[in-house]
């Protein structure tokens, strides 16, 4: 684990402030005044803290030191898995973005491969899908479903 820390060490922090920043922007949130994100980013400042000390972002679940730190990063591996399985509940793609830049783990259950590949290639959203269809049909000259 050293070696691999070594080889990829985690990006540095104006990195990890920008992917912040465009986290808030990707939820619509310009300011820390929504309670969901700016919670958010106090864990996972927290989390930046842990990996500062340990040198790893494996935050074991019954961390002592700051239990709700492990409880937070066990439902953040659970957000990904849902992003996985393509269901709701997930992370956005920023938030991921940023969690990989502290070189989170995501436990034994999901293969640091498939984060990667999420990554590069996301779902789109059903108003994204629609919107391209719609495009599609105006480049055809087809403006009703019936063509």
């Amino acid at each position: 684990d050293v070696a691999n820390y070594l080889a990829c060490p985690p990006c540095d922090d104006a990195k990890i402030n920008q992917l912040l920043t465009e986290a808030r922007k990707e939820a619509g949130q310009f300011s820390l005044e929504d309670p969901q994100l700016c919670h958010w980013e106090v864990m996972f400042n927290r989390l930046r803290k842990y990996v500062a000390q340990h040198g790893d972002a494996r935050v074991p679940q019954g961390f002592r030191e700051d239990e709700s730190l492990g409880t937070w990063v066990k439902h953040q591996r659970t957000k990904m898995s849902n992003n996985l399985k393509r269901v709701g509940g997930g992370l956005t793609l920023k938030k991921i973005e940023a969690l990989e830049a502290v070189r989170f783990w995501w436990g034994m259950s999901i293969a640091k491969d498939d984060v990667a590949n999420y990554l590069a290639c996301p779902p789109c959203d059903d108003a994204k899908i629609n919107q391209l269809l719609t495009e599609a049909r105006k480049e055809a000259g087809q403006f009703s479903l019936e063509d």
